[in-house]
Order: structure tokens, then C-alpha cells, then sequence
């Protein structure tokens, strides 16, 4: 083999550490997706566990007196039909599911807002009395371009959104469930709620987490919450994940009491029996 001459030398150097440097830039921007996920992790653990500092955080066994435990943990009387969450578009943690079971037991009308997979849906009905009506809302396939994107919205949530609404088969479909539910279809801000004013006992709101439509789909719930009735908003999952309904239900706490469920992302509201 031929000697390699200095100029030689010099490009080969010159080529390695341009390598080097590109690599050592790679390598920072894969360090510091890490960290920032990371953060996130321990905050929205933070946030489960000790809240976020401006809606107060308590145990479901301290809001409710249906929920009962003692040192071997929950009694049997809150057993549950149930369905794990296996990575499910756009669910709830089975921990959340079981909560929202518990209470479809005493409701006769239930209302949800973002039907998505539909697994949710079922499992509302069969928890709930034979008699009770599961109502549940979705945009449908051909209604996307419906979605009204308001100023101040996250941009992601548009997304978000028209992916949880593909589905037109549910997980109810086809079951004993099925004749529990009504499926409605419509945008949630222009939805009529007016039939149902006055005459839900258990709503779930789990729809669009913009900012604005977590303000309208509250608002609505609101009317159509009967005294004694539950309104529980998903995803309170602080302001780096979830920033309208972060932003929307910390608004809402200045005028009632919202409770935050320690170890979830659900924010409860019980409307007095007195309203």
C-alpha cells in the first residue's frame, strides 16, 4: 500500500471530527428528547399523587361513600364488569374505569361526550341498572370537517380528536349492551342538549381536550346534570399534556367545587341534591 501523504492526513482528521461533532449534536437531541420525556413522566406522576396545585386532590373513598376499603384493600361491594385497557385509543386507566363503573351502578341516565373506541360505553351499561340509558356522542366519519377549532385551542387536539372519532363499529356493537345506548352523532358545540336538560345522573366528559370545547361540553353537562348527579372530565393531566382541559377546568374551579381523584386524571363534580 501506498504512504498516505500529510494532505491526506489532514482530510481524513478534518472528515472525523466533522463525524464526531455530528454525532456528538445527534446524540444531544436524543439526551435531551429523553430528559424531556422524562420530566413530563414524573410530573404527570406528580400530578396523579399530589395534584396540581390549584384543584384540590382527595381519595375516591373521601368523596364518595360508595367506595369502601379496609387493610386488604377495596370490598367485594365494588366489584365491576370489567375490560382491561390494552393500549386502547383514546381510554381510560383501568384504575378510572373501575371508579366510573362504581357510579354507573346507582345511575338511571347517563350521558358521555366522545364515544371513541365505544369500550367505555359498554362498560358504563354493564354497570348500570337494566333500566338505564347510556347516551354517548361522536362526531361522525362524514362530519370531521365539522370540528370548530377556536383561537387558543392546542393545535394537537384537532388531531387528536378526528383520530378517536374514526370508528363506526363500537365495542358495544353487537352485545347485550347494545340496547342500553343510545349513539348519538354531532358536534359537540352544536349538538341540541335540550331534551336532556335536568335528567342525567352520571356524565363523562372525554371528548375534544381543546380548551374550547372542554368550556362547551361543561356548560352543557351542566344543564343536563340532575341534583345529585356526577360530571367526571378525563385527561386533567396538567399544562405540558393537556393544556385546555388543564386551563379550562382550573377556570371552572373559581365557581364550584371540583375534586381531583388522587391516582387518576379525572376531576369529579357533584351538583347538590338542594340545586
Amino acid at each position: 500500500m501506498g504512504k498516505i501523504s500529510v494532505a491526506g492526513v489532514i482530510v481524513i482528521a478534518k472528515v472525523a471530527l466533522i463525524f464526531l461533532a455530528a454525532l456528538s449534536v445527534v446524540l444531544l437531541i436524543l439526551y435531551s428528547g429523553l430528559r424531556h420525556r422524562s420530566r413530563l413522566a414524573r410530573r404527570r406522576r406528580q400530578g396523579r399523587k399530589v395534584g396540581w396545585g390549584k384543584i384540590p386532590l382527595s381519595s375516591i373513598y373521601e368523596i364518595s361513600p360508595h367506595f369502601e376499603r379496609n387493610e386488604r384493600g377495596p370490598l367485594a361491594s365494588t366489584e365491576v364488569r370489567h375490560i382491561a385497557n390494552d393500549n386502547t385509543p383514546g381510554g381510560v386507566s383501568d384504575y378510572e374505569s373501575w371508579i366510573l363503573c362504581n357510579l354507573a351502578k346507582r345511575a338511571k341516565s347517563i350521558f358521555e361526550f366522545g364515544t371513541a373506541t365505544g369500550k367505555t360505553t359498554y362498560l358504563l351499561g354493564a354497570n348500570s341498572p337494566t333500566e338505564t340509558t347510556v347516551y354517548t356522542l361522536t362526531l361522525a366519519l362524514t362530519e370531521h370537517a365539522s370540528y370548530q377549532h377556536a383561537s387558543g385551542d392546542a393545535r394537537g387536539d384537532f388531531a387528536n380528536a378526528i383520530k378517536e372519532s374514526k370508528f363506526d363499529q363500537f365495542v358495544y356493537s353487537g352485545t347485550t349492551i347494545a340496547r342500553k345506548v343510545v349513539q348519538l352523532y354531532g358536534d359537540s358545540k352544536t349538538f341540541p342538549y335540550h331534551t336532556y336538560y335536568d335528567c342525567m345522573d352520571l356524565i363523562f366528559i372525554d371528548g375534544s381536550h381543546a380548551r374550547s370545547y372542554i368550556e362547551s361540553d361543561s356548560k352543557n353537562a351542566l344543564a343536563m346534570l340532575r341534583a345529585g348527579g356526577y360530571i367526571l372530565w378525563h385527561d386533567y393531566r396538567g399544562p405540558d399534556v393537556t393544556p385546555g382541559v388543564f386551563e379550562a377546568l382550573n377556570l371552572l374551579s373559581d365557581n364550584m367545587p371540583l375534586i381531583q381523584i388522587r391516582g387518576t386524571c379525572l376531576v369529579l363534580y357533584q351538583k347538590p341534591l338542594d340545586a
